[in-house]
């Protein structure tokens, strides 16, 4: 197979398990939620939040179970009790903010597309010290439809005005590499944060974290047109 060499001009990157690890506490607080309204949660329906919005989540959650308050304030209460564990004790992934830091002033052009609210992003890249190098930064409320739907990362090319083969995107979901890949983009899995054991084989790569990602590291991905 012929080895194609890339010409990456932009990198965007999910927020939660890519940057930072906040997958436990977010089933944490649905636990936590559920316990209090004295109704058993199954353990397959907590761990479905990973890679979606919240607003997805929650589509998917309460319908199954009958709860003593209304939708909206399960919801609430939810992203109440999440908020305040990640700002107990908000975990990184290995690397993340040095990457950040590293390809911003390797002239690359970077974005952030998470399914998470803006207030908690910008919240999360403010404590990693990230934020300024980021050109956009894309939450829940800014695109139409949820990761595994590509909307979130075709927006961000648009605004950043890259072709979809010019961008890398770290993820570590399914739901995340489905997105990025029916987006046309060029994908790197990161395993350090996934805990529930998603499929990422849809991913072009496979990498424990971003410990070493720099310049250099992206310039020397290259592809055998195998994926």
């Amino acid at each position: 197979l012929k080895q194609i060499m890339l010409k990456i001009k932009a990198v965007f990157f999910d927020l939660d398990g890519t940057l930072i690890d906040t997958e436990p506490s977010a089933e944490e607080a649905i636990r936590r939620s559920f316990k209090k309204w004295k109704v058993k949660v199954k353990e397959e329906d907590v761990q479905s939040v990973t890679g979606i919005t919240w607003n997805e989540c929650f589509k998917k959650l309460f319908p199954k179970y009958k709860l003593p308050v209304s939708v909206e304030e399960a919801g609430n209460e939810i992203l109440e009790a999440y908020r305040a564990a990640i700002r107990e004790d908000l975990h990184l992934i290995p690397g993340g903010a040095q990457a950040v830091q590293v390809l911003a002033k390797g002239g690359f052009e970077l974005a952030l597309v998470s399914g998470s609210h803006r207030a908690e992003i910008l919240w999360a890249l403010k404590q990693l010290d990230v934020l300024h190098h980021f050109r956009e930064v894309l939450g829940a409320e800014d695109y139409p439809q949820s990761k595994p739907a590509p909307d979130g990362y075709q927006k961000a090319a648009q605004l950043i005005q890259v072709k979809p083969d010019e961008v890398l995107v770290f993820e570590d979901s399914r739901a995340g590499v489905a997105s990025a890949r029916a987006a046309g983009m060029w994908v790197a899995a990161i395993s350090h944060a996934n805990h529930w054991n998603q499929d990422t084989s849809a991913a072009h790569w496979q990498i424990q974290d971003l410990t070493g990602v720099d310049p250099q590291w992206v310039r020397s991905l290259n592809s055998t047109g195998g994926k």
